[in-house]
C-alpha cells in the first residue's frame, strides 16, 4: 500500500496475491490485436441485432417490450442469438485489449449463465409465443455459432 500525495492510501494491485488471475497470463501484442478484432466484430453485431429487433420485430431486447414477430432475417438468419454472440465477442475483446485474464474468466462465466437462461427460459417462451414458426427456425438455425454461408434451401425442405 502506498500513500498518495493527499495522504489517502491507495493500492497499486488490488489482487496482487493472485497475479496469474489478474494480469500475468495475457501478455504481448497478439492479445491486443485479437481484442481489437473481437471488438470490431462484436460491437457492430450487437448493434445490428438490436436494430433488427426494433426495426423488423417492432420490439426490444427487454423482456417487458418483446418483439411482436419472430425475427429470422439480418444477423438472426445466421444464428438465433447474434446479440449474445456480439456481446460475448465485445467483452472478450476488451478483456484481451486490457490483458485481464480475470475479465476473460468472468466474461465466460457470465455467458455460461446467460446461455443457460436462454436455453431454459427464453427458448421456451419463444416457442410458446411463435409456435411451429419458431420450432422450424430453431431446427434450421444454429444457437450461437453462425453459419456464414447463405442457404438456398431450408433444412426442412421448404
Amino acid at each position: 500500500m502506498h500513500t498518495a500525495s493527499s495522504g489517502i492510501p491507495h493500492f497499486r494491485r488490488p489482487l496482487s496475491g493472485l497475479p496469474s488471475l489478474y494480469t500475468g497470463i495475457l501478455r504481448g501484442t497478439f492479445y491486443e490485436i485479437l481484442g481489437i478484432i473481437l471488438v470490431a466484430v462484436g460491437w457492430p453485431l450487437s448493434i445490428w441485432s438490436v436494430y433488427v429487433q426494433y426495426a423488423e420485430g417492432k420490439g426490444t431486447p427487454v423482456p417487458s417490450a418483446p418483439t411482436r414477430k419472430l425475427i429470422t432475417s439480418g444477423p438472426y438468419k445466421y444464428c438465433r442469438n447474434p446479440m449474445a454472440l456480439g456481446t460475448l465477442l465485445l467483452y472478450l475483446g476488451f478483456a484481451f485489449i486490457l490483458k485481464l485474464a480475470s475479465m476473460v474468466f468472468l466474461t465466460l462465466l457470465f455467458f455460461i449463465f446467460l446461455f443457460l437462461f436462454i436455453k431454459l427460459w427464453e427458448e421456451k417462451e419463444l416457442e410458446a409465443r411463435f409456435g411451429e414458426e419458431y420450432r422450424k427456425y430453431k431446427r434450421r438455425t444454429p444457437f450461437l455459432i453462425p453459419r456464414i454461408w447463405l442457404r438456398t434451401k431450408d433444412h426442412d425442405g421448404e
